[in-house]
């Protein structure tokens, strides 16, 4: 059970450092969040146009 403690305690110290829920992952810039919602926004909306266009 000392393992299990330890090895939880050595991923908390590793996450405190590091940041993020996943350390030793990289985490998707914010950048690239904001870019991904305002195309999807621009698509829906070019099909919301089209869709009373018609």
């Amino acid at each position: 059970m000392a393992d299990v403690e330890d090895d939880f305690a050595d991923y908390q110290d590793t996450r405190d450092r590091e940041g993020g829920l996943h350390p030793g992952r990289s985490d998707v810039p914010r950048g690239l969040n904001f870019v991904v919602a305002v195309a999807a926004a621009v698509i829906l909306a070019a099909a919301a146009a089209l869709v009373f266009i018609r």
